[in-house]
């Protein structure tokens, strides 16, 4: 419920979102409304098993304006595997911003997955320095869902504080960074 409150009250008609992690699409079909026929969701699910469920939950919830991918964003095109074993694609993510004109007033990151060494924001966190400098430049909400914090989402914060953007803590597990001009 918390997470649903904050995407409804910061997104309008006609915003733009890059949804990392999407699972099953709950939060992409509640988001698909939230922005309405105007707005653009870019959703990447990297599992297989669960892209599939998340396409059949955006046809029954009818959210044209979704666009699901069955990749992971990285900071290079490559084919990795997950925890559980299963082969997945990635996209490199400055070239997915390239061909979109990074045209996103809000990124969303589920981070509910732990790395090999056991850092939860590990991947995320390498995203999020690739696109360091877009990020400065364009300024989007960041959304953060996270399990527990640790030395990667540390740094995660650190990094978008550099560039002028300070975290509103929502809930435990949520965070909301928006940029702020403090001079930079």
């Amino acid at each position: 419920p918390e997470t649903s409150l904050i995407l409804k009250k910061e997104l309008s008609a006609g915003d733009k979102v890059l949804e990392l992690g999407a699972a099953e699409g709950y939060f992409s079909v509640e988001m698909s409304r939230y922005v309405g026929d105007s707005g653009e969701i870019h959703s990447f699910e990297p599992s297989k098993i669960v892209y599939n469920d998340l396409k059949y939950n955006l046809k029954i919830n009818e959210c044209i304006n979704v666009t699901p991918y069955c990749q992971g964003l990285s900071g290079q095109k490559s084919s990795l595997v997950g925890a559980d074993n299963e082969g997945f694609e990635t996209r490199d993510i400055v070239e997915f911003f390239s061909e979109m004109n990074f045209n996103f007033n809000f990124i969303f990151i589920d981070i509910d997955a732990l790395d090999k060494s056991g850092n939860e924001a590990r991947q995320e966190e390498l995203l999020l320095m690739k696109i360091k400098d877009i990020i400065k430049e364009k300024k989007p909400k960041i959304f953060l869902e996270y399990i527990e914090r640790d030395a990667s989402l540390c740094r995660i914060f650190d990094m978008l504080y550099e560039i002028g953007y300070e975290a509103e803590l929502v809930t435990k597990r949520h965070f909301l960074f928006k940029y702020y001009n403090k001079g930079k």
